[in-house]
């Protein structure tokens, strides 16, 4: 935002490294980013068994340290981090190209990114109407598509006595028409243009 990364837009950041991430690695793990000293030391501590210092618990913590071979899968990437999120901003234009005539159309809603913000695209998410139905005839044309979320946290049994509201339709409508295209930095222009047909495919057939 505004040319301020993510991981200081706020005292405390998250990133997740799960290997379909932006930074993945071998398998799942993350990390927290804050600039606040006293914070740092103290989330150093809950990820090492709340240790100051060897055998010496200044607080109830967890076994949170990332393995070896998942440290040296994320050492090898994150040179290339800024080439990475390069390419995929890359196949995100690309992709609003490809699709824009279905955008106009009003079949298709692509992502947008607001004036003065950059995304990594670590996902490129459109809506689409009959949603479950495209993503089926998406597989059936045997292109892999993602639905991450298709119930709002509201509706599950978790919170079910713990919300004191029934109803949120923004984010219900958006569970039941966001669908995932494929990507990833080495995304093609060939690849892209084989999903984009078969969107619009899908979509016009709907």
């Amino acid at each position: 935002l505004n040319g301020t990364r993510s991981g200081n837009l706020s005292t405390m950041a998250c990133a997740s490294f799960f290997p379909t991430k932006t930074l993945g690695g071998a398998g799942d793990g993350g990390a927290v980013f804050t600039s606040d000293g006293t914070l740092a030391n103290r989330l150093r501590q809950i990820r090492n068994h709340g240790q100051s210092e060897r055998y010496r618990h200044v607080r109830l913590g967890i076994n949170g340290r990332l393995g070896s071979i998942a440290c040296a899968a994320l050492l090898a990437r994150i040179g290339g981090i800024v080439e990475m999120v390069a390419a995929r901003q890359a196949a995100a234009r690309r992709y609003d190209r490809m699709l824009a005539q279905g955008a106009e159309r009003g079949k298709v809603l692509l992502p947008t990114v607001p004036v003065n913000c950059q995304s990594a695209f670590s996902l490129y998410a459109v809506q689409v109407e009959a949603r479950d139905s495209v993503a089926e005839a998406m597989g059936a044309a045997g292109i892999q598509v993602a639905v991450h979320y298709p119930a709002p946290l509201h509706t599950q049994p978790a919170f079910g006595e713990k919300v004191s509201f029934r109803a949120l339709p923004n984010s219900e409508k958006l569970a039941s028409h966001v669908l995932c295209l494929p990507m990833y930095p080495t995304l093609t222009a060939a690849q892209q243009q084989r999903v984009s047909a078969a969107l619009l495919a899908a979509v016009d057939g709907r």
